[in-house]
Formats: structure tokens, C-alpha cells, sequence
């Protein structure tokens, strides 16, 4: 049976799409210091962990050639890849970047 964390994790990326590694540390830490986050909903929590991090100025990882290819295969030449990072997390779509 997966551990409460884990079903959080499960329930947050059904709506909002896959967790990075920072965003799940951050959930987990979260959950450890205020257990009753548990209890709020998917956006609360959502918001919680994305301004945490923001709040401790994470930045992410510097864009290797690799991960160049692959935003390359899912945005056409001309197309702005998305920064979900400057925006409020309550307007953000997760739908638009699909």
C-alpha cells in the first residue's frame, strides 16, 4: 500500500502533471513539519510547495542539450517554451503546455 505521501503525490499529478524532484522534497518536508497539510486540498498544497520554493529562490536546473532536444520536439520554431515560474500558480494551466 502506498504511504499517504506517495497518494498525495499520486492525487497533486493527476491534476497539475508529473512533480519534479524539488517540488516532491519539498511536499515531503512539508508534511513533516505541518502533518495537517495532509488535509488540504490538491491546489492548497500545490501552492504551499510551489511557494516554499519560491520563497527559498529555487531556481531550476540549468537546461541541458539533452532537455534542448526534447523541448525542441514539443514546442515548433517560434513557440516560446513556458515559464510557469513567473506567474501566480492559481493561474496556471498545466492543460496548455500538454
Amino acid at each position: 500500500m502506498a504511504s499517504i505521501t506517495q497518494q498525495i503525490i499520486g492525487n497533486i499529478e493527476a491534476v497539475y502533471g508529473h512533480l519534479g524532484d524539488a517540488q516532491i522534497e519539498m511536499l515531503q518536508q512539508l508534511i513533516s513539519e505541518k502533518p495537517s497539510l495532509k488535509e488540504y486540498s490538491e491546489m492548497e498544497i500545490w501552492q504551499a510547495v510551489n511557494r516554499k520554493l519560491a520563497a527559498n529562490d529555487y531556481r531550476p536546473a540549468k537546461t541541458t542539450e539533452e532537455n534542448v532536444h526534447v523541448m525542441d520536439k514539443l514546442f515548433k520554431s517560434g513557440d516560446n517554451y513556458p515559464d510557469i515560474f513567473s506567474t501566480n500558480p492559481e493561474d496556471v494551466d498545466m492543460n496548455d503546455f500538454m
